[in-house]
């Protein structure tokens, strides 16, 4: 790995707002999916991918730069390839697999598929629980946002099997050609024939709900890496974060510490990790936790437990500090705090099938029935 941030080629792979507002043209822009895949509903699906990869590095046991780097992976590669033609089911594990070689923690790829069919087996209230331990990093401001993500996630999945089922219908009317090898890999089956749209969809439904086995997983690694072109190198703050929490007087091994720890996990449930430098995510995320300890009245955080309260209590004297940090503005991570506000204040709303299902009633003619399990 590059030494340093600023010569290695992550620092030449951060994208600007409108960057990714203009990518995934395909789901956001075509006349088939448009309006059910907006760009709202991509910010969605891209949140409830990465806490799918939080869930499956849980059960791989790998450690936590592990799953930050799939989860850029994951978001790099759909900024330039649709969801409804690469199932992300099937892309998402092969990030898991590629990123656990790169960080040097390798995985078994059966072991990876064999966890990726156990979460495809989840209830939705189990689904619910994804990255429960760190929702309300920032108190009750944003708890319930947090949770109504997460409740939501049956319904945000099944976004990706109505749009995925009619990108394959359409494709499979207008074109009837095979894909080339590449996107076989992780290109999902097109219905058989023309002839009963609903059958033909709610069959390309059901099999969405399949995980990959070890040969699609193998394959799909082999897809990422080529979009990627193989630009793996990925720095986190893991590392530097513990000495910016001492420079600002918080314990690294405090509730504080872990509220700050947990803004950062939820950062990259949102665009803000492919727009921002490590420092930034760091000291963002820092920044954040103790400003919603200052906005908290004292009177709300007694109402906490002890170790709520001192914490809250930490981060509220840690505020001052953050303009005594030689070479660091405050300003430098407002986009930062400003990103990740719109993450819990807007893209926790619920997002049903039954909307979806409507668009795809008017673009193709037939409803599309409801996948019957959350993934």
């Amino acid at each position: 790995m590059a030494s340093s941030f600023w010569t290695s080629s992550h620092s030449r792979l951060l994208f600007t707002a409108a960057e990714i507002h203009a990518s995934n043209r395909h789901d956001a822009n075509s006349a088939t999916l448009n309006p059910v895949v907006s760009q709202p509903t991509l910010r969605r699906l891209r949140a409830f991918y990465a806490s799918y990869l939080f869930e499956l590095g849980r059960l791989c046991k790998v450690r936590a730069r592990v799953v930050f780097t799939s989860i850029v992976y994951l978001r790099r590669f759909y900024l330039h390839r649709s969801f409804s033609t690469d199932d992300p089911r099937t892309i998402a594990p092969a990030c898991l697999y590629l990123a656990s070689k790169v960080e040097e923690c390798p995985v078994q790829a059966k072991l990876v598929a064999y966890f990726a069919k156990k979460i495809s087996q989840q209830t939705p209230s189990e689904v619910a629980n994804w990255g429960r331990a760190w929702n309300g990093a920032l108190g009750d401001a944003t708890t319930n946002a947090g949770e109504r993500t997460t409740a939501a996630a049956g319904d945000i999945d099944g976004v990706v099997t109505a749009a995925a089922a009619a990108a394959a219908a359409a494709s499979s009317h207008a074109n009837g050609t095979a894909a080339d090898d590449d996107a076989q890999a992780s290109k999902l089956p097109a219905p058989p024939t023309a002839a009963g749209a609903a059958a033909s969809q709610d069959a390309a439904c059901q099999v969405l709900l399949q995980p990959p086995g070890v040969n699609e997983l193998l394959r799909a690694e082999m897809v990422v890496l080529k979009q990627l072109e193989a630009y793996l190198i990925v720095h986190h703050p893991l590392r530097a974060l513990p000495s910016y929490l001492q420079a600002l007087g918080i314990p690294p091994e405090g509730e504080g510490a872990l509220r700050v720890y947990g803004v950062l996990s939820d950062s990259y449930r949102c665009d803000v990790c492919l727009m921002e430098p490590p420092h930034v995510l760091a000291l963002g995320a820092a920044f954040l936790a103790c400003a919603s300890a200052c906005s908290t009245s004292s009177s709300t955080a007694m109402r906490g437990s002890p170790s709520d309260a001192a914490a809250s209590e930490v981060l509220r004297e840690a505020m001052p500090r953050f303009e005594q940090l030689e070479g660091i503005s405050v300003d430098d991570f407002a986009p930062f705090a400003r990103h990740m506000l719109d993450y819990y204040e807007g893209d926790a709303a619920a997002l049903r099938t039954s909307v979806c299902r409507d668009a795809l009633a008017n673009a193709l003619g037939a409803l599309v029935p409801p996948p019957t399990t959350a993934l």
